[in-house]
């Protein structure tokens, strides 16, 4: 073996190595990268979620159009934290979830009961007013009198009608028993990870 051999092998040796700890050393940073915007888009769930849950502790009531969490990014991203934090804190991240989704499923709940509701209200209106409308075929003028009494009644402000109360007591209670991230040591972690102040 001469020079240009053992130099050629120790060239090779060096730039298989080199090559390797590049492309370990890329994977490293991807992955670092991946998980910190992993914990941006948790900890921005969790702020929607949390002001959403405060509104909802101060108000005493669940708004139609309220929206705990629509998604839940934690399962897709928990593995990534898995030695960032210890089992109390993935516990309670855990337990947050858990609790927004059972709200979440509470007000999908009495959204679909209220869309049902308004429904039916028109179907009922409508039906009243082609009674109406029988009724007082030859008198346009107290035909359209009785229609607006009835539109009145149905759909104008301070109108009582059903709804079912359970989804929204429901929701109410599960609000009561969530504890916050952001202000606990998880959500310390997860600021960091983030690199977020």
């Amino acid at each position: 073996m001469d020079i240009w051999e053992i130099t050629l092998n120790f060239f090779t040796a060096f730039g298989t190595i080199l090559s390797v700890g590049v492309a370990v050393f890329l994977f490293r940073l991807k992955t670092l990268h991946y998980k910190r915007d992993a914990a941006r888009v948790l900890l921005m769930e969790i702020r929607s979620a949390e002001k959403t849950i405060n509104e909802i502790k101060n108000s005493s009531s669940v708004l139609i159009d309220s929206s705990i969490m629509p998604v839940s990014s934690w399962h897709k991203f928990q593995h990534l934290f898995v030695s960032d934090l210890d089992t109390d804190e993935l516990n309670s991240l855990n337990d947050f979830y858990n609790f927004c989704t059972l709200i979440q499923s509470q007000i999908i709940l009495r959204q679909n009961q209220h869309s049902l509701m308004l429904e039916e209200k028109v179907k009922l209106t409508q039906a009243e007013i082609l009674r109406l409308s029988v009724q007082y075929s030859s008198d346009e003028s107290e035909f359209n009198k009785q229609k607006m009494l009835i539109l009145d009644k149905t759909f104008f402000p301070n109108n009582t009608w059903f709804e079912p109360q359970a989804p929204t007591q429901r929701a109410l209670r599960y609000v009561q028993n969530v504890n916050l991230i952001s202000t606990s040591t998880c959500g310390s972690k997860l600021k960091r990870i983030a690199k977020i102040k």
